[in-house]
């Protein structure tokens, strides 16, 4: 795959992202928060993990809920999303490089190492944010936007229908 085993592609972020199109984007900071803090009381990451998934998140959920909040259509949704996919490679990239990898104690070495099996254009950290984490990012946000896609239609309207 793209990238080193430890990054998982965690489907979590498309039932919030549901909800926020439903309640908006404040609604959808507060559930990547509650997923967060749920995670960080059953795992063993130092928050670190945990703070990483909350701005990336947050990136992939916000962005788009705010556009679609504005342009309640098809074209304000898949617009919403495609910023969204480009806000959270960014941001992914941008918090492994400066705190996940450096908090984690990975150096350029072991960068190089966990790249190797990737790409030999992998041979230090900024490589490896640049060729593995930002294109595992998009490819996440991409699966988590079609996703969405598929779902929210339907069950927006069985929700609005229902409650």
């Amino acid at each position: 795959f793209i990238a080193p085993d430890f990054y998982k592609l965690d489907l979590s972020d498309i039932p919030i992202m549901i909800g926020s199109f439903i309640l908006g984007p404040v609604a959808g900071g507060i559930m990547e928060l509650v997923k967060n803090l749920i995670h960080l009381a059953i795992t063993r990451t130092g928050g670190v993990g945990e703070l990483a998934n909350f701005a990336i998140g947050c990136a992939f959920v916000i962005p788009a809920s705010l556009i679609y909040k504005y342009k309640k259509t098809v074209h304000g949704a898949i617009v919403g999303l495609a910023v969204s996919i480009l806000c959270m490679a960014v941001v992914g990239g941008l918090m492994n490089y400066f705190v996940m990898l450096p908090l984690y104690g990975v150096d350029d070495k072991m960068c190089a190492g966990m790249g190797k099996a990737i790409s030999n254009l992998i041979v230090d950290r900024k490589t490896l944010v640049l060729f593995s984490v930002v294109p595992f990012n998009a490819i996440k946000g991409f699966i988590d936007a079609f996703i969405t896609l598929l779902v929210y239609k339907r069950l927006s309207e069985f929700i609005k229908k229902h409650i």
